[in-house]
């Protein structure tokens, strides 16, 4: 069970990383610096990859059908901080689906944390 938890606690600072630096990017593209090598744009990248370490860290501690599930946050962690630093609008529409990506992830993960006894159909 430990190892578990450390894949997940990998897995959801991946999903953190990712996505700050997708919004870094967003500034970066944003920015009056019309280059392509902007800092935000590095930064993000950077970021990015260290995401992807995460990641496989999170696989090597985690079976990946646990594990995988928690790639949906990166979408929810996205929309939320793009609402509050880019202004971007989180309609009624939008915060349903970020409440059946949270209730979806939980049912997935908790599903995969039930003992393995269970036969699947």
């Amino acid at each position: 069970m430990e190892r578990r938890i450390k894949g997940i606690i990998f897995v959801i600072l991946s999903t953190l990383f990712t996505s700050s630096g997708q919004l870094l990017w967003k500034w970066g593209v944003d920015s009056t610096a019309k280059s392509m090598f902007n800092l935000p744009l590095i930064f993000g990248t950077l970021i990015y990859g260290l995401a992807a370490l995460l990641l496989i860290l999170a696989l090597r501690y985690g079976e990946i059908t646990l594990i995988y599930p928690f790639i949906a946050s990166s979408y929810v962690w996205v929309s939320l901080a793009s609402s509050l630093f880019f202004n971007d609008t989180l309609s009624g529409l939008k915060m349903a689906g970020i409440a059946l990506i949270i209730v979806g992830v939980i049912l997935v993960c908790t599903g995969g944390l039930k003992n393995r006894t269970e036969v699947a159909i």
